[in-house]
């Protein structure tokens, strides 16, 4: 069969899809319109959704952003949003470690670091 050939679609009064073949013969295919819709819709978002290689590596959720560029033209792991979050998130932790180490020490809990008495036998 010449790949090049389109088999032309006929429906009859059963709702069944005639498929007429090259050979001029015709196959009666049952037709399910839910199937047709939702293979239509996953061509649709095939076509929108942008290839994997240029969407956000962002690890919790499939984000279907697209990375963000970097000044020297190449592409950042994650989208502009993601970035922006991971950033902030950076900047937080470090804020938390500055704040523990510059903490006096009279805020600490006290420990007892004196002897035990003698005992006396």
């Amino acid at each position: 069969m010449d790949p090049t050939q389109r088999l032309q679609v006929v429906f009859d009064e059963d709702g069944h899809k005639l498929v007429e073949l090259p050979t001029g013969g015709r196959v009666a295919v049952p037709y399910d319109p839910l199937y047709e819709a939702e293979r239509a819709a996953a061509e649709a978002a095939r076509a929108i959704d942008p290839p994997d290689e240029l969407r956000c590596k962002y690890k919790s959720t499939r984000c279907m952003n697209l990375r963000a560029n970097k000044r020297n033209g190449e592409l950042h792991n994650f989208c502009q949003m993601h970035r922006e979050r991971a950033n902030q998130n950076q900047r937080n932790s470090e804020q938390r470690k500055r704040s523990n180490k510059q903490q006096p020490r009279s805020r600490r809990i006290p420990t007892d670091h004196t002897p035990n008495p003698p005992t006396t036998n």
